[in-house]
């Protein structure tokens, strides 16, 4: 909270955390019912997150899901998919578009990973981070969902919850303040289903357009939706 905007927003984001117990045992109850199911949560390893970022990029998550089958067939690990051609990686990212830049993002993080890191990848944050075509949030998801190590994923959906949630109809909160929540309300045990929970009620609930504010499990802690007014 040293910055700026984290400062301006210190109470706002105090009053978020005392909600922290309540706020993730929504989450992921909702979650254990409602979540979405695609191929790369149901058998999770580091390289099946990492792989699935790099093809959910702007684009839906049906696109990428029928991509992201073919491709784990036929690169199922780190050192395959570092040997792939370009032209071969295009063929099956076609599916879901701008293939020629995934393609060279996936054969560049390959080679930074088999030549550098002997061919596995990093589990610590600051590691993840040093690798090509890797973000904040790509490198938290493999944390979360690939380790199994807590850590907030922060995305575009989530941003969007947190801040109707706790700006109400004030506009989006700046990223720093949505990740200080985020990582203030995540739960050490359940952080998966807290995470995943957060990027589906954003995508199917709390949407850009029309959120459907009754079926949501934070309505009744919304500034949002009328219920509550934080600072």
């Amino acid at each position: 909270m040293k910055n700026r905007a984290a400062k301006q927003y210190e109470g706002l984001i105090g009053a978020a955390l005392s909600d922290k117990g309540r706020i993730a045992a929504a989450v992921v109850g909702w979650e254990k019912q409602n979540g979405r199911s695609f191929p790369w949560r149901a058998d999770r390893t580091p390289y099946r997150v990492l792989i699935s970022e790099v093809l959910l990029k702007r684009t839906t998550s049906t696109a990428a899901a029928r991509a992201f089958i073919e491709f784990s067939k036929k690169y199922p690990d780190m050192r395959s998919l570092a040997l792939a051609s370009q032209g071969a990686l295009e063929g099956i990212i076609s599916k879901v578009g701008l293939q020629a830049q995934r393609s060279k993002a996936l054969l560049e993080m390959s080679s930074h990973i088999c030549e550098r890191l002997n061919g596995e990848i990093p589990q610590a944050y600051d590691r993840l981070m040093e690798i090509p075509g890797i973000g904040s949030y790509t490198a938290a998801a493999v944390m979360s969902f690939g380790f199994g190590t807590p850590a907030a994923v922060v995305d575009s959906n989530v941003t969007r919850v947190f801040s109707r949630a706790f700006n109400g109809k004030g506009g989006v909160l700046p990223l720093s303040v949505v990740t200080a929540i985020a990582n203030g309300v995540l739960p050490q045990v359940s952080h998966v289903e807290f995470n995943y929970g957060l990027l589906d009620i954003g995508a199917i609930v709390c949407r850009y357009g029309r959120p459907e504010c009754a079926q949501c499990p934070l309505c009744s802690l919304c500034n949002y939706a009328g219920a509550r007014t934080y600072p």
